[in-house]
């Protein structure tokens, strides 16, 4: 769920990426029977148009549990999606992968992926993953 998804998608490992909204949102619910979680965004910032993030952020959401293939430990679905962190857990599975991103290229705006705490010899690294 989120403010411009209201009726929710089921996260049941199949895509239905032409149901969702991806205009970016404030907020994003994920709910089931292992639990739910609310995420929040308070996001203040003067690196996008008029400090808008509106502008520059979307919401994102990707279910599908059968990766087209794996390349160097990375699932790659359909639509060209890496699931870089199969490169640092065994999970290739995308259930209900969601969050935003930004839809415009920043060029000050340093990389801030979470599977790069630990450097990455770029040599290793696949290609199609933050690098």
């Amino acid at each position: 769920y989120n403010c411009h998804n209201e009726e929710g998608i089921e996260v049941d490992g199949s895509p239905d990426d032409d149901s969702f909204n991806n205009k970016f949102c404030h907020w994003e619910f994920v709910t089931g029977r292992a639990g739910s979680l609310l995420r929040t965004y308070q996001i203040d910032t003067d690196l996008v148009p008029a400090g808008n993030p509106d502008a520059a952020l979307e919401a994102w959401f990707y279910d599908n549990k059968t990766p087209d293939r794996v390349e160097e430990g990375v699932a790659i679905y359909p639509n060209n999606f890496h699931q870089c962190s199969t490169k640092l857990t065994s999970q290739k599975a995308a259930w209900g992968t969601h969050g935003m991103k930004l839809k415009i290229n920043i060029d000050h705006v340093p990389n801030t992926d979470p599977n790069r705490i630990d450097p990455i010899d770029d040599e290793t690294f696949p290609e199609g993953c933050s690098r």
